[in-house]
């Protein structure tokens, strides 16, 4: 009995539209597209130019990371030992976005994420456990 309750908590939860992921809607994806204009030069869409390509890097970093890498990459850079990796990668600097909201953020990636998906360009790791 107490297992059905938790599970049907479970589902009331999850299934619940404020929890479950939306699509975004075509003035979303268009938004993003023009918001990313500045970016493709460096980032590409579905591949890098000189930098990484941002596809899907959502499931590699989180909100939080993207919008402070954005907002200020080099101080970012300074404080964060992953963010200086990337930067170290390529050995360029990018560009302060600070005038961009979380919202617009949100935008280029949805608009990313929309594009055709192939997985042989997707250059982003997920961490690797250490082997022991």
């Amino acid at each position: 009995m107490i297992k059905a309750s938790i599970f049907l908590c479970f589902i009331s939860v999850c299934c619940n539209p404020a929890f479950a992921q939306r699509k975004p809607s075509p003035e979303q994806l268009k938004k993003g597209e023009t918001l990313y204009i500045s970016c493709i030069h460096c980032h590409g869409t579905t591949t890098g130019a000189l930098a990484d390509p941002l596809q899907r890097i959502r499931k590699v970093r989180t909100a939080d990371y993207l919008y402070k890498m954005m907002q200020d990459p080099m101080k970012f850079a300074a404080e964060n030992k992953t963010a200086k990796k990337v930067f170290e990668k390529r050995g360029l600097q990018m560009p302060s976005y600070d005038h961009l909201s979380s919202e617009e953020l949100k935008a280029i990636f949805d608009y990313l994420d929309s594009l055709p998906y192939d997985r042989k360009n997707y250059t982003h790791r997920k961490r690797q456990s250490k082997r022991k």
